[in-house]
């Protein structure tokens, strides 16, 4: 069974604060992440993220900044990250990531 949950909430006019997460009973697996954001454009936010994820076997941290509400089509929006991720007993590297994501 999987539980997840997701929230987010204005602290401001400016700022967002969003949390998620989830959690793989059996595998003992988990993923969480949280976001601070500040609207840059009426569609458009930049922030940063967190996210730990790991199971008995595996543990890594993520801390980076995002971009998000970038344009890639008629109705799909683009995100992009880049930051630091860290894996418990193999050290440190860089990541960067693209989301995509459309409202229908």
């Amino acid at each position: 069974a999987k539980i997840s949950t997701g929230g987010r909430t204005d602290a401001d006019q400016k700022w967002k604060v969003s949390a998620s997460g989830s959690y793989i009973a059996g595998q003992q697996a988990y993923w969480m992440r949280g976001r601070m954001l500040r609207n840059i454009r009426s569609d458009q936010q930049a922030g940063l993220e967190m996210i730990t994820q790991g199971d008995p076997n595996y543990h890594a941290n993520q801390f980076g900044v995002l971009l998000l509400g970038l344009k890639a089509g008629n109705s799909v929006n683009a995100g992009l990250k880049v930051g630091a991720m860290q894996v418990g007993g193999l050290g440190s590297h860089a990541y960067f990531g693209i989301e995509l994501g459309s409202m229908y």
